[in-house]
């Protein structure tokens, strides 16, 4: 049995069978040969817009650009249309066999805030539609009784449970480092 932690083991890239592999530590070569192109020499891997590595391969001078912890969880654990390709480190550009897995798109998102690379709390959720400065000001109106949490919702176009969760400490109960992230 080989040991795919500590042998590289290279892999026909789907698509490019013949012209391009990709190997459990997550490099990528060429092997067909080409105008001016050595085989078996490894890719230069770029930074993809997403934060991932990707590579750029070449069929018929048309460029495709790949990211590669796609290509290596193709190569090595199946069929990945429609999933998600876990690092499991958190690490985007370690593309080794090891440190992926395939995962629905939810349990990804769970994985991330795990590891606290999504930041869901306070004025960085998504779903937030108030500051740190309003959610303040709504409390310290609310504990002065100048206003109800029907004149406070309307007042900061949220309804009534959100005020009511913010007074209670429900949501936005701890106040907000230097950084503004709570």
């Amino acid at each position: 049995m080989i040991d795919c932690i500590t042998v590289e083991v290279w892999r026909d890239v789907h698509g490019f069978e013949g012209q391009y592999q990709v190997s459990n530590y997550g490099r990528v070569k060429r092997i067909g040969k080409g105008q001016g192109v050595q085989p078996n020499r490894i890719k230069r891997l770029t930074n993809h817009n997403s934060g991932y590595l990707s590579v750029a391969f070449s069929r018929n001078n048309i460029p495709y650009c790949y990211l590669v912890h796609r290509l290596v969880a193709h190569a090595f654990l199946g069929e990945v249309d429609g999933l998600d390709i876990n690092h499991i480190n958190g690490n985007k550009h370690d593309n080794m066999l090891n440190n992926l897995e395939i995962v629905s798109r939810q349990e990804n998102i769970d994985h991330a805030i795990k590891l606290g690379l999504i930041n869901t709390r306070g004025e960085m959720n998504s779903q937030c539609k108030l500051t740190w400065e309003q959610v303040n000001e709504i409390r310290s109106r609310y504990i002065y009784r100048v206003c109800s949490y029907g004149i406070l919702a309307a007042d900061y176009g949220v309804d009534a449970g959100t005020i009511r969760n913010v007074i209670k400490r429900i949501t936005w109960n701890n106040e907000p480092d230097r950084q503004g992230t709570p």
